[in-house]
């Protein structure tokens, strides 16, 4: 009878760690992350939102909303618009982010300046959209299915600048994590298992800009704030202006553009900066060739006169004769002499002897 009953109480037990571990293992989470950014033309940035399944569960969306913070730098003076591509979006059509000027799903750019650490930034701010219900919600995709998918398109947005971006910027991406003056918090919302809705917040966001077809790099645990990687597309990452200016050959040095050098070689100088912000830049190549010396030590009583010029030295020295474009690179040939005049002893009489 006691083995009976011990043998019950032991499957009771394991029935329960059983449904213990299940239970433990059933958990929900999510990756929200910006991806496939561009910069197609001088005054256009598109990105697109994704949110992931990253946990056990079937993940019901039931809100999303986001604020996403760039750089201020980044506007070069221009003034932004914001669109977003409705039908780009993964999500059922009730839950779509959508343009528009007021109500759920519309998405703006906040107009107040917030300072993260060095930086200034705006946020482009994502308004709640609809509660369907667990009957309309939509399903986020998770990583089961392979890392070709990277869960569901939230939607693709476009920020389009009355100007060019700032040549070689980055709008340096950070997300809300906190409901401010000019941003929204940014709350990921879903169902549980028991069809109630259940709001999450910014642990368990990821920020990346690696492509979607990469190998998984997502991360299933959670992720804080600080730890959130920054934005890294360069906007107008243009290609510089550059034209050369003929070639020059010179003995021992050349004026270029306002520069002696000394040396062979490509040179390069910045002249300017193109409508993008971009550098122009000249080069030229240059062919420097150098002179060829040679020395002569010698002395004498009085005077001497140097052959090579026919010119009488009185003075010890040091005097230089060239041939101009004499040796084999078409550079002077000069002959440096160092000279010293010894002068003859004065002879003197004395007391008329």
């Amino acid at each position: 009878m006691k083995s009976s009953l011990s043998v019950s109480k032991g499957f009771l037990t394991l029935l329960l760690a059983l449904a213990f571990s299940i239970s433990a293992k059933a958990q929900y989470s999510y990756s929200l992350f910006v991806t496939n950014e561009s910069n197609p033309t001088p005054y256009t940035y598109k990105f697109d939102v994704y949110l992931l399944n990253t946990g056990t569960q079937p993940f019901y969306l039931q809100q999303i909303q986001f604020g996403l913070g760039f750089d201020t730098s980044i506007v070069n003076g221009g003034i932004l618009s914001l669109s977003i591509d409705s039908l780009s979006s993964g999500l059922l059509l009730a839950q779509r982010p959508v343009n528009g000027v007021t109500g759920l799903g519309i998405a703006n750019i906040g107009a107040t300046v917030s300072t993260v650490g060095s930086y200034k930034y705006r946020y482009i701010n994502q308004i709640p959209t609809s509660l369907p219900g667990l009957a309309g919600a939509s399903l986020i995709t998770d990583t089961r299915i392979g890392c070709t998918s990277p869960g569901t398109r939230v939607a693709s947005y476009t920020l389009t600048n009355s100007v060019p971006f700032k040549a070689r910027s980055t709008c340096k991406h950070v997300w809300a994590i906190a409901v401010g003056s000019g941003r929204t918090n940014t709350i990921i919302g879903y169902y549980n298992s028991g069809g109630t809705g259940v709001s999450s917040g910014v642990p368990n966001i990821k920020y990346t800009y690696d492509s979607i077809s990469t190998t998984c790099l997502y991360d299933n645990g959670l992720v804080r704030a600080a730890d959130i990687p920054r934005h890294s597309l360069i906007l107008n990452n243009c290609t510089n202006d550059t034209s050369a200016d003929a070639p020059q050959t010179a003995c021992d040095s050349a004026l270029w553009r306002g520069t002696y050098y000394t040396t062979s070689g490509k040179k390069y100088l910045r002249v300017g900066y193109t409508s993008l912000g971009c550098d122009s830049i000249k080069s030229v190549v240059l062919t420097i060739n150098k002179s060829s010396s040679s020395t002569k030590v010698d002395s004498a009583c009085d005077s001497y006169t140097w052959a090579l010029n026919s010119t009488t030295y009185t003075q010890s020295g040091t005097y230089t004769y060239k041939f101009p474009g004499t040796n084999a690179a078409g550079c002077d040939t000069s002959v440096i002499l160092t000279l010293t005049i010894r002068n003859k002893p004065v002879s003197s009489t004395i007391n008329g002897k």
